[in-house]
């Protein structure tokens, strides 16, 4: 590469707002493009006059930092973000991504603020939204008793009153009863979704399915289900939102049978890092058009007075799987049965 197209390269660079550098290791010494200096709120000349860069960064993220850089030395590519403090006292993100080449580290420095910003203000959002939920849910709950237990009420009082008349009390008493099975609905996917990572610990995937099914034991005498498993691992989750998923996908297995007593499976086998799970069934399937809607919350795809329910089992265990960093997907056909798959990060060891 000549002068201009170093050249080039330099002014392309910049003009994407990337700061490039060079690291030697063996001198310990840094070339770098004179945007360097400014992202750390200094000039050229301060970079160039010798970087103290760890004093520049955040005090919380000098450690961790510090180990990127010293991996990235030793051959693994520099994938960091942190802070950097200007001396006005503003405090900046920087994103550092970079490779060692023999004795040279190359790469590149950007700022990140205003990403960081508009994230942490999503997350805000996300957060205050999930806490209007659980308490609009919650909140509910106390009249919606009152509604159905008065309702029972005044149905036994007026026992004389005409066919008509109980109709509606019937009415009122079942909108009711939906109504409460709803809310108590979204006030678990909102537990889901203010769930924290120090809740999660390491389960035993076998353990958790015989707890569901000791709890299951009705619906499945009532359905006649044949239900087995082979081996589960070990994995780092939420004992409670593994158990309310495989909860989830077995009742689902079970609603959705057809002329034959259901016949499900459960399995799991390792994929690199993580486990993938599989629970299958021989069950009346769908249509794979449908395959992303089924996820979606109140999204049905039969009658309520065929198949009740509020439509949100499914959307729960996604939520669940994506909390867990992991992803859900169905295979089925129509009259045949359907399998759902789901991954989860395998955690032993961390």
């Amino acid at each position: 590469m000549n002068r201009d197209e170093k050249f080039d390269l330099l002014a392309a660079q910049e003009a994407a707002g990337v700061a490039a550098f060079v690291w030697d290791v063996a001198t310990r010494s840094l070339k770098n493009s004179p945007m360097l200096g400014s992202l750390f709120g200094r000039g050229a000349e301060a970079v160039f006059s010798g970087m103290d860069w760890e004093a520049w960064v955040h005090p919380d993220d000098r450690a961790r930092v510090a180990d990127d850089w010293e991996r990235a030395l030793h051959g693994e590519p520099l994938r960091t973000e942190f802070r950097t403090v200007w001396p006005d006292g503003g405090v900046h993100w920087l994103r550092a991504r970079g490779m060692l080449s023999g004795e040279r580290l190359s790469g590149g420095l950007q700022e990140i603020t205003e990403e960081k910003t508009q994230l942490e203000r999503l997350q805000e959002s996300n957060e205050e939204l999930e806490r209007f939920a659980y308490i609009a849910s919650h909140d509910l709950q106390e009249p919606l008793r009152a509604v159905i237990s008065f309702s029972d009420l005044l149905a036994r009082r007026i026992k004389e009153a005409g066919p008509e008349s109980q109709q509606y009390l019937e009415f009122i008493r079942q909108g009711g009863a939906r109504m409460q099975a709803l809310v108590a609905d979204l006030l678990t996917f909102s537990r889901v979704m203010q769930a924290d990572q120090d809740q999660f610990e390491m389960v035993d995937c076998a353990g958790v399915l015989a707890a569901v099914l000791d709890g299951m034991k009705p619906l499945i005498a009532e359905s006649g289900a044949e239900i087995e498993a082979g081996e589960l691992p070990v994995i780092r989750a939420n004992p409670r939102q593994m158990a309310q998923l495989l909860e989830n996908l077995l009742s689902n297995a079970i609603k959705f049978r057809g002329a034959e007593k259901p016949a499900i499976h459960i399995s799991a086998e390792r994929a690199g890092r993580q486990w993938r799970f599989c629970v299958s069934d021989n069950g009346i399937g769908f249509d794979m058009i449908y395959a992303a809607r089924i996820f979606e919350a109140f999204k049905r795809l039969h009658s309520r007075s065929h198949y009740p329910g509020s439509g949100i089992g499914l959307a729960l265990c996604k939520k669940i799987v994506e909390r867990h960093g992991g992803r859900i997907w169905a295979e089925s056909e129509a009259g045949v049965g359907s399998k759902f798959w789901f991954l989860i990060k395998d955690g032993v060891g961390e």
